[in-house]
């Protein structure tokens, strides 16, 4: 098989997926052809995916490739026969399910770790005792009318800088929405054309301290960014949720503020909420994300408890209101995230993201994760080869 038709499997087979399990993958990535080829075919039985899955790792040896897309591609083999088991209703433990999705290893965070979280947040805070009331008195609620335009804002700043280290085509835009009762708190959707639109839950109200970070996330220099530079290569626009790939991106997305404006990003997000009569303290801002940054397993833990202890959900709930320093609808919302089987392995996706990417920042990294074919293992640097404690 020549290296075209191979990759046209390829995509088609994450297209048949997609059709099983919508969400999976970006379908706007591959080219309208296949969209059209795959939107008129019957549905396939799981079963046959992750055959095809198989087959197409059997022939991938003999395809003429170079050999950081042919790792890459092999890998997301691995993650789409795992999804197409799972669709199969086949049983997939959960540690199981993270190394072939993704590649990397989990396991439970270290208490003394978010210990020292909580000691870092109440000497920022000056708070002894109740750090959710000294939390939330620092990092107002922005009221819904000026999410949007306070996001626009950000999403207008971000996107000069994000250009001035990776660049980005002169027709790409981003809109930005609000929506409500969703499990996430916000979302990127790809429309086509190097159009995107933001969606932002206002089901918990957006905290000022978050937001920026968000927009970041998810459109610059974070998802949205990312289907722009990818689109046209097919080896990586689709885009997958369950695949090594999704490591970096949400690492990316993740570190986002950071990778574009610098560490002392905290003057930059109180500048803007200042042109709209938005009091923020940005340094404090910088310190509490930085003590918040220790407390990443926690969900990751979360996940661990309900799918592999079968740990009680009141028992859950309590470790994420106990670590996270939110309330029963905070925790709730977050189980319920953890529980939807496109996000089950999300919050392990960034978490080992951020731990790999986080030390390679700089302009020659960001353009290589964006256009490259890497993997997790690419990302390794002596600093981060250990995996989360087991």
């Amino acid at each position: 098989m020549d290296a075209r038709r191979f990759l046209t499997d390829h995509l088609l087979l994450g297209l048949r997926l997609e059709a099983l399990a919508p969400g999976c993958v970006d379908p706007r990535g591959a080219p309208a052809v296949l969209r059209r080829r795959a939107a008129a075919e019957p549905t396939f039985e799981p079963c046959r995916l992750v055959h095809a899955a198989r087959w197409l790792r059997r022939t991938l040896r003999s395809v003429e490739l170079p050999a950081d897309l042919r790792r890459h591609l092999d890998a997301q083999l691995v993650a789409w026969e795992c999804l197409g088991e799972l669709l199969d209703g086949r049983s997939v433990p959960f540690r199981t399910r993270v190394e072939r999705y993704h590649q990397v290893a989990v396991g439970f965070g270290e208490p003394d770790e978010y210990h020292r979280a909580h000691r870092e947040l109440a000497n920022a805070l000056g708070a002894r005792r109740d750090l959710v009331g000294a939390l939330h008195a620092v990092d107002p609620v922005i009221p819904a009318a000026r999410v949007v335009p306070l996001a626009r804002a950000f999403a207008r700043s971000l996107r000069e800088h994000t250009r001035a280290v990776v660049g980005l085509p002169a027709q790409e835009s981003v809109r930005i929405e609000l929506v409500t009762g969703r499990r996430w708190g916000a979302l990127h959707e790809n429309l086509g054309d190097l159009r995107s639109v933001v969606r932002i839950n206002t089901d918990r109200g957006v905290r000022a301290r978050r937001l920026p970070h968000l927009v970041a996330h998810e459109a610059y220099p974070g998802h949205h960014t990312e289907s722009c530079h990818v689109d046209g290569l097919p080896e990586l626009a689709l885009r997958p949720v369950h695949g090594p790939r999704a490591v970096v991106s949400e690492g990316l997305a993740e570190l986002g503020v950071r990778a574009v404006i610098g560490a002392c990003w905290g003057r930059w997000a109180q500048e803007i909420y200042a042109d709209f009569g938005v009091r923020v303290d940005g340094d404090l801002f910088q310190q509490l994300r930085a003590a918040m940054e220790l407390l990443r397993p926690v969900r990751q833990d979360a996940a661990l408890m309900l799918y592999e202890s079968g740990t009680d959900e009141d028992e859950i709930l309590a470790y994420l209101r106990r670590w996270l320093l939110v309330d029963d609808r905070g925790a709730r919302a977050i189980l319920g995230f953890l529980a939807d089987p496109r996000w089950c392995t999300h919050a392990s996706a960034a978490a080992a993201g951020v731990r790999l990417l986080g030390p390679l920042l700089g302009d020659l990294a960001l353009r290589r994760v964006l256009t490259e074919p890497t993997l997790p293992a690419d990302l390794r640097t002596p600093a981060s080869t250990a995996e989360v404690a087991s």
